[in-house]
Protein backbone atom coordinates (compact mmCIF):
# COMPACT_ATOMS: atom_id res chain seq x y z
CA UNK A 1 0.00 0.00 0.00
CA UNK A 2 2.77 2.43 -0.84
CA UNK A 3 2.25 5.97 -1.98
CA UNK A 4 3.27 6.82 -5.50
CA UNK A 5 3.14 10.57 -4.78
CA UNK A 6 3.71 11.77 -1.19
CA UNK A 7 2.37 15.21 -2.16
CA UNK A 8 -1.08 13.60 -2.37
CA UNK A 9 -0.97 12.60 1.29
CA UNK A 10 -1.69 14.72 4.35
CA UNK A 11 -0.69 13.68 7.87
CA UNK A 12 -2.92 14.84 10.72
CA UNK A 13 -1.29 14.94 14.13
CA UNK A 14 -1.31 16.60 17.53
CA UNK A 15 2.45 16.83 18.18
CA UNK A 16 4.83 19.15 16.35
CA UNK A 17 7.95 17.24 17.43
CA UNK A 18 6.81 13.81 16.24
CA UNK A 19 3.73 13.78 14.00
CA UNK A 20 4.34 16.96 12.02
CA UNK A 21 8.12 16.50 11.89
CA UNK A 22 7.70 12.95 10.54
CA UNK A 23 5.22 14.13 7.91
CA UNK A 24 7.59 16.83 6.69
CA UNK A 25 10.53 14.39 6.68
CA UNK A 26 8.49 12.04 4.46
CA UNK A 27 7.50 14.86 2.11
CA UNK A 28 3.86 14.89 3.24
CA UNK A 29 1.70 17.90 3.90
CA UNK A 30 0.70 18.17 7.56
CA UNK A 31 -2.16 19.49 9.67
CA UNK A 32 -1.65 20.20 13.38
CA UNK A 33 -4.75 19.72 15.54
CA UNK A 34 -4.91 21.41 18.93
CA UNK A 35 -7.20 18.86 20.59
CA UNK A 36 -4.39 16.61 21.81
CA UNK A 37 -0.91 17.22 23.21
CA UNK A 38 -0.30 20.56 21.51
CA UNK A 39 -2.60 23.17 23.00
CA UNK A 40 -1.11 26.47 21.88
CA UNK A 41 -0.64 27.71 18.38
CA UNK A 42 3.00 27.55 17.38
CA UNK A 43 3.83 30.14 14.75
CA UNK A 44 6.02 28.82 11.96
CA UNK A 45 6.55 30.24 8.49
CA UNK A 46 3.92 28.77 6.18
CA UNK A 47 4.43 28.98 2.47
CA UNK A 48 1.28 26.99 1.67
CA UNK A 49 -1.41 28.65 3.76
CA UNK A 50 -5.03 28.94 2.73
CA UNK A 51 -6.80 32.27 2.77
CA UNK A 52 -10.12 32.34 4.67
CA UNK A 53 -13.12 32.99 2.43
Amino acid sequence: HGLSDPQQCCMVGDRMDTDIAAAHAAGFKAVLVLSGITKEVVRVPDTHSLSPY
